[in-house]
């Protein structure tokens, strides 16, 4: 499987659960609780996951493997990796700050249990 599948593959799972958890009826607080300990884990791993792309297009660029389209008004290829690679430097630290947001919550929620 190639890394573009498994983003689309990341990308439809993540609608597959939005989907599923439209209603709020059938969900136990302890469903909750697992769901945002995995959201948490994802989240962490996008950070990762931007800074190796961010690894690969300045790889590209370093081999000379780049060129911009004639009809494209980005410049050279030089100023549209630094600002794509300066986007997912800052990805990462928003990825952090999410993850610890999504830890935060599943915290609070060990003492609550259903009634019944």
């Amino acid at each position: 499987m190639t890394a573009t599948q498994t983003a689309a593959d990341a990308n439809e799972a993540i609608r597959t659960l939005n989907h599923a958890t439209i209603a709020s009826d059938g969900h136990t607080v302890g469903d909750v609780y697992e769901i945002l300990a995995e959201l948490h884990q994802l989240a962490y791993r996008l950070g990762q996951t931007s800074n190796q792309l961010g690894g690969i297009l300045a790889a590209r660029l370093g081999a000379g493997g780049l060129r911009i389209d004639e009809d494209a008004e980005a410049g050279d290829a030089f100023e549209a990796i630094a600002s794509a690679t300066v986007a997912l430097t800052n990805a990462g630290p928003a990825t952090e700050q999410l993850a610890n947001l999504l830890s935060g919550a599943q915290q609070a929620l060990p003492s609550v249990a259903d009634n019944g």
